[in-house]
C-alpha cells in the first residue's frame, strides 16, 4: 500500500499536490505503525480520540428515519445520506428488518424528501429492501425524491423495479 500526504497552506488554490506551495509530502511507509493505524481508520470514515482512547466515527449518523402510520401504511421519513459510510444503508436494512418484525406483510412508504445522497450501497439496500417486503407479501413504494436523487433513479434504472410517486397522498391511495 502506498499513500502520499501533502501537507500546504489549506487555501484552496493551493489544495493541488503539485502546487510550488505544498510544504511537505509524507509517503505512509514513512509513517510510524501507530500513524499507518490512524491513516487506515481515517479512511474507513474513523477518528482517534486520545481523550477517550478509541475511534469514533467522522461522520454523525449518516440517516435519521422517522416512523408514523397512515391509512395502513408505514411512512418511514429518511432524512440524511444512505450510504456505506456512516452507516445510513445498515440503518435503513434494520429499520425494514424492524417493520417486517411487527408487520409480516408490510405496506412500506419511503418518504425521502430528506435524503441529501444515496451511494451504491443505498441503492443494493433499496433494491434488498424492496426484495424483502415483496417477497413477504408486502410493497414498498417510495415518495419525494430530490432532483439529484430522481436523476440517479434514472440512470440506475430503478424506476422499473421500485414504484416512485411525487405525492404523499397519492402514495398511499396507490397502496389499496
Amino acid at each position: 500500500m502506498r499513500l502520499e500526504l501533502f501537507f500546504s497552506d489549506l487555501r484552496p488554490e493551493h489544495q493541488n499536490p503539485a502546487s510550488e506551495t505544498a510544504i511537505g509530502k509524507v509517503t505512509f511507509d514513512m509513517l510510524s505503525d501507530a500513524a499507518q493505524a490512524a491513516v487506515r481508520a481515517v479512511g474507513q470514515g474513523l477518528l482517534y480520540t486520545s481523550d477517550h482512547d478509541m475511534y469514533r466515527p467522522i461522520y454523525p449518523p449518516a440517516l435519521e428515519i422517522t416512523h408514523r402510520e397512515v391509512d395502513g401504511v408505514t411512512v418511514l421519513d429518511c432524512n440524511g445520506r444512505i450510504t456505506l459510510v456512516g452507516g445510513g444503508s445498515a440503518i435503513l436494512r434494520e429499520t425494514i428488518r424492524n417493520v417486517m418484525a411487527a408487520n409480516p406483510k408490510p405496506k412500506v412508504l419511503l418518504n425521502f424528501s430528506g435524503v441529501e445522497h444515496v451511494d451504491a450501497s443505498g441503492i443494493a439496500e433499496l433494491i434488498s429492501a424492496f426484495t424483502s417486503v415483496t417477497n413477504a407479501g408486502g410493497s414498498l413504494r417510495v415518495v419525494n425524491l430530490t432532483h439529484k436523487l430522481h436523476n440517479l433513479a434514472q440512470i440506475t434504472k430503478i424506476y422499473s423495479v421500485l414504484e416512485v410517486h411525487n405525492d404523499e397522498a397519492q402514495a398511499i391511495r396507490s397502496f389499496a
